[in-house]
């Protein structure tokens, strides 16, 4: 199972359960931090779940993670220099 975006878990954690193994791609790093907390509380579950902290897209480009004040958990990327669209 490949979760693009895997945010807090919400589809990655519930797959792995099942035994099946998980690809899981998130660029928040706030997310991350919540996300390897959950894995390591469950950690039968670490085994079935490969995550790496990147964004995906069609081309390779330098971009940052930003997010608002309010909501650290939901972000926008810029790739070099302009908001990517969503």
């Amino acid at each position: 199972y490949v979760d693009l975006g895997a945010n807090l878990g919400l589809h990655a954690v519930p797959v792995a359960a099942t035994g099946f193994n998980v690809l899981a791609f998130e660029a928040a790093t706030t997310n991350l931090a919540l996300l390897r907390t959950t894995l390591c509380a469950n950690q039968p579950l670490l085994s079935n779940v490969s995550l790496l902290a990147t964004a995906l897209g069609r081309e390779a480009q330098n971009c940052s993670m930003h997010a608002w004040a309010g909501n650290k958990g939901n972000g926008y990327l810029f790739c070099d220099g302009r908001p990517v669209p969503e």
